[in-house]
């Protein structure tokens, strides 16, 4: 499986950042390639995503809160693919309360990695 990881370093109040080694750590410990961007500014995620080619994933990921979310399924309905894939949520924000209706919390946030890892590509 590969995922397009667009990550928020800022989200959670920078905890993001501080955590990213133990993300990237369980993504291939799942067995899970995946290509990580950074959003450097705000509504960056947009970009990421509407300029993705989704025939080289399997799924794009969200890591961080809601406005992370947010920009990954604008950037989505943005992108001109006829192909679509699936986003997952990585609850790593602030207050994740899409995530948290899922009951994704984002003190389990390994969680989220493991429901990406079940899927099939």
């Amino acid at each position: 499986m590969n995922v397009l990881l667009v990550y928020n370093p800022y989200a959670g109040h920078g905890r993001a950042q501080k955590i990213l080694p133990e993300v990237e750590a369980r993504f291939l410990e799942k067995d899970i390639e995946f290509e990580l961007r950074t959003t450097d500014y705000h509504e960056h995620g947009i970009g990421i995503v509407k300029e993705a080619d989704f025939s080289r994933y399997d799924g794009i990921v969200a890591a961080g809160g809601d406005g992370t979310l947010f920009e990954v399924i604008n950037g989505y309905f943005q992108n001109p693919a006829t192909v679509k894939i699936p986003i997952g949520v990585l609850p790593i924000g602030t207050e994740n309360a899409f995530a948290r209706d899922l009951k994704l919390y984002n003190d389990h946030w390994q969680d989220a990695i493991d429901i990406v890892a079940l899927q099939q590509p």
